[in-house]
């Protein structure tokens, strides 16, 4: 899709987008920001053969319109699409008026979906793979996002410390989180039987392993624990945390924990009265395992 889109664009184009791209780099966005940007602009492009020098706000609102708000996008694709034109506009220095005219859907405040504590372990016990399992139980029992999962190396888990060190998380943030008890001592029994090199999770060939494969890991264990809400990877982290806010963890010890900027996206989780960072019990420790 990605060449079909850049075999539509002018040469001027195909030259402003590359100067995207090495700015974006340069600046150290994360490789899937950077593809998605990217692609927000070349589809762009592609479907309105306009070049740079013609850009004007209306059109990039008629865009906007056409594309995002009649056809029922969502609103986190509508306010990456617009953050990528801006950005676009920025470092190619274009000036078209005051973008924040453009209009952007009002902020979802939905619920994410969570799994109880009965069926997180009915998942567990649904994953007979020794790796597959610890990795789930990695994913939830520390709160991680995937991504933050597959980058996680040997020498990121400190027993010593009964912590987890997360590198680069979002944000190019680094961060602590609690090691669970249950989960280091699956973690060991992992290693014995798999001796991973560098990265804690890797492919069969080295290398760190995917989150394709990852998804089809949840979504195999899930189909046999016999779930049927939907279920994804990150639905294992909106767990973790709303079992946490259960156990009484404070609202500032969980916002340190997940990664987040804000205390106003961990509020989605309530607070409740909290304990240090490194004695916080995992809800991994609760189950029978």
């Amino acid at each position: 899709m990605a060449n079909l889109e850049y075999n539509k664009l002018s040469a001027t184009v195909r030259q402003s987008i590359i100067q995207l791209e090495q700015w974006m780099k340069q600046k150290r966005y994360s490789q899937s920001t950077v593809a998605t940007y990217l692609s927000f602009v070349r589809q762009f492009f592609a479907k309105t053969r306009l070049t740079p020098e013609q850009l004007t706000l209306q059109q990039i609102e008629q865009y906007n319109y056409r594309n995002f708000i009649t056809s029922g996008k969502s609103y986190a694709s509508q306010n990456q699409w617009i953050n990528a034109i801006k950005l676009y506009l920025k470092v190619n220095q274009l000036d078209i008026g005051d973008l924040e005219k453009i209009e952007r859907p009002r902020k979802q405040r939905t619920l994410p979906n969570v799994l109880s504590q009965q069926e997180v372990q009915a998942l567990f016990h649904s994953t007979p793979n020794l790796k597959h399992r610890t990795m789930l139980m990695v994913i939830y029992g520390a709160g991680l996002r995937i991504g933050e999962t597959l980058n996680l190396t040997l020498y990121d888990i400190r027993s010593e410390e009964s912590l987890i060190y997360i590198r680069g998380g979002k944000g190019k943030k680094d961060r602590r989180v609690p090691l669970s008890h249950k989960l280091l001592e699956m973690l060991r029994r992992y290693y014995k039987a798999y001796r991973p090199k560098r990265y804690l999770f890797e492919g069969a060939h080295g290398g760190k392993y995917t989150s394709g494969s990852a998804a089809r890991v949840l979504q195999r264990a899930t189909q046999k624990a016999g779930i049927t809400k939907k279920v994804t990877l990150h639905t294992l982290r909106h767990s973790y945390a709303t079992h946490l806010t259960r156990n009484g963890i404070n609202i500032q010890y969980l916002q340190e924990i997940l990664g987040h900027n804000s205390p106003k996206t961990t509020m989605l989780y309530t607070h409740l009265s909290g304990k240090d960072i490194s004695t916080i019990k995992s809800p991994l420790d609760d189950m029978d395992l």
